[in-house]
């Protein structure tokens, strides 16, 4: 079985720029960079980090979803530098309708060179190819521009708009709906 398969060993991508690996504990201090930083964090409609312990419990839950079957979480990291500069998942998966949930994100530093769209077309290839999903969602919230043009970049098809769907910070967010299904990833690798 695929799921057997992706979950007893855990897939190390490689991209031109990038390695996506396995999350690490000794990686706290990158992913608390990353967590603390507000201006990342509202892009998801998150408070930012204000103690180290919760980057350190969130990285033992990606551990423990990844043990589980549940979600695969990978770290992004340099080609030649280990150090932790983001993330990417699979998650809320669904092995009997072949589909999952897309997530990402990046510290700040390295916005705007394309890496976080390199990081999400490897991960959008590995779970059509080796964990035969066929469908892959991802729901930004509408005032995320950046992840919005990452997704149309990708070939997901903006499927809806559900209104006002998070409160944060007083105030009330649109949550949109992407969808991207494997032949259409297909068509867009052939061209």
């Amino acid at each position: 079985m695929v799921q057997d398969a992706v979950f007893s060993k855990f897939p190390i991508l490689h991209t031109k720029r990038l390695t996506l690996r396995e999350p690490r504990l000794d990686d706290v201090n990158d992913v608390f960079a990353i967590k603390s930083d507000p201006i990342v964090t509202t892009g998801y409609c998150t408070e930012p980090y204000s103690e180290i312990d919760q980057a350190r419990n969130w990285i033992r839950s990606l551990m423990d979803g990844y043990a589980k079957g549940e979600s695969i979480m990978w770290f992004i990291t340099p080609t030649n530098d280990d150090k932790v500069i983001g993330d990417c998942v699979l998650w809320h998966l669904d092995f009997q309708s072949a589909s999952g949930e897309l997530g990402y994100e990046l510290n700040r530093d390295y916005w705007g060179k394309g890496l976080a769209s390199e990081a999400a077309s490897e991960v959008v290839k590995f779970g059509f190819s080796e964990m035969g999903l066929n469908r892959i969602e991802a729901d930004p919230f509408y005032n995320n521009d950046s992840s919005s043009k990452l997704l149309d970049k990708l070939g997901f098809k903006l499927e809806g708009r559900l209104r006002q769907t998070l409160l944060f910070r007083g105030y009330y967010y649109d949550e949109l709906w992407y969808g991207l299904l494997k032949e259409e990833w297909n068509t867009k690798s052939r061209q």
